[in-house]
C-alpha cells in the first residue's frame, strides 16, 4: 500500500471544507465582478446618451439664439443680392443711395443684436494687434504706432469679432494720408 497517497487523500479530505468555502467565495467574487462590469457598461452607455443629449440641446439653444439675427439679416442680404444681380445683368442703374440704404439697414440690424462697428474708414488710431490687422503691402505697424483705419472692425461687447483693417500712416484733417 502506498502510504503517501493515503496521507495526501486524508489531507485533501480534511481541507475539503476550506477548499469548498474558498471555491464558493471565488465563484461569488466572479459573479460580483460580472455584475460590476455590467453596471459599468450600463453607466458608460448612459453617460454617452447624456452627452449626446446635452450636445443636441446646445445645438438647439445656439440655433434659437442665432435665428433672430439671421432672420433680421435676410432682408438686407436679399436686397444686396438683387442689386448685385441687376448690376451684373446691366439692367437699370444702381444708385449709390440704394447701396447706402442697405448698408445702414445692415449696420442697424447688427447693432440691434449687440454687434457694433469699431472705427470708421479714414479714422486715425494707435495700432493694437488685438483690435487691428494690417492691410495692404506695407510693413506691420508697431504697437502704439499711428495707423489709418481702412476697414471697420466688428465687436460684440468686449469680444472682437473682426479686427479693423489698418495701414500705417499719418492722417490729415481731411482723413487722407
Amino acid at each position: 500500500m502506498d502510504w503517501p497517497f493515503w496521507r495526501e487523500l486524508l489531507h485533501w479530505r480534511r481541507d475539503r471544507p476550506a477548499r469548498l468555502a474558498a471555491e464558493g467565495e471565488a465563484q461569488a467574487l466572479r459573479l460580483e465582478l460580472a455584475e460590476v462590469r455590467a453596471a459599468l457598461t450600463q453607466l458608460q452607455g448612459d453617460l454617452e446618451r447624456q452627452r449626446a443629449g446635452e450636445c443636441g440641446r446646445r445645438v438647439v439653444a445656439v440655433q434659437a439664439a442665432v435665428e433672430p439675427l439671421l432672420a433680421d439679416l435676410a432682408g438686407p442680404v436679399a436686397l444686396l443680392a438683387t442689386q448685385a444681380h441687376l448690376l451684373q445683368a446691366g439692367v437699370g442703374a444702381l444708385e449709390p443711395g440704394d447701396v447706402m440704404a442697405v448698408v445702414r439697414r445692415l449696420v442697424r440690424v447688427l447693432g440691434d443684436h449687440g454687434i457694433e462697428l469699431v472705427g470708421g474708414s479714414g479714422e486715425a488710431a494707435r495700432f493694437d494687434p488685438g483690435r487691428h490687422e494690417p492691410v495692404g503691402e506695407g510693413a506691420v505697424p508697431a504697437p502704439g504706432q499711428k495707423v489709418v483705419i481702412r476697414i471697420p472692425g466688428l465687436r460684440m461687447g468686449e469680444h472682437v469679432l473682426r479686427k479693423a483693417g489698418v495701414e500705417a500712416g499719418i492722417v490729415s484733417a481731411a482723413g487722407e494720408r
